[in-house]
């Protein structure tokens, strides 16, 4: 049997590594000085939605993988926020979320020959993998919509 205090401590240590990929002060102030037109859509309570949707996805990750929630498809609900906090990412970092949903699932296949807890840290950094596609999902069809309307503004703003 396993000692509660050690699966304690490894939950700790997967919040605090989850808490400092996500808080990430240097992208923080590029969020503030780079808004794109997208994440300038509704203001500032819109990018705050954004955040909390962020934060609550990684929540659910980490409560997720320690505890069964029955009668809850944790999966869906982790993408449904992860996309909606996507929509107020930074574009400036996608290739670090493009990397993450590529990493994040071989880190979890590792972790899950840990005796005691590799179980629960592989469903922690499966379930972060699972929100980290979600806002990649949202940049890309971010980006695909801010060159598709590039090409019309160009197509609508020539002289004839």
């Amino acid at each position: 049997m396993e000692k509660t205090e050690d699966i304690h401590i490894y939950v700790l240590l997967s919040i605090f590594c989850c808490a400092a990929w996500k808080f990430d002060s240097a992208a923080l102030q590029r969020l503030r000085s780079q808004p794109s037109m997208i994440r300038n859509l509704g203001g500032e309570k819109m990018q705050k939605i954004g955040g909390i949707a962020s934060t609550l996805a990684i929540l659910l990750a980490i409560v997720a993988g320690v505890v069964n929630i029955p009668g809850l498809d944790v999966a869906l609900v982790i993408l449904v926020l992860a996309i909606i906090a996507g929509i107020w990412a930074d574009q400036d970092n996608a290739v670090r979320m493009f990397l993450a949903v590529l990493v994040l699932p071989v880190v979890a296949a590792a972790l899950a020959s840990i005796p005691a807890v590799g179980g629960y840290l592989s469903a922690i950094f499966g379930n972060v993998a699972i929100a980290a596609a979600g806002v990649s999902a949202s940049l890309i069809a971010r980006r695909i919509y801010e060159m598709v309307m590039g090409t019309i503004t160009g197509l609508t703003s020539g002289n004839s």
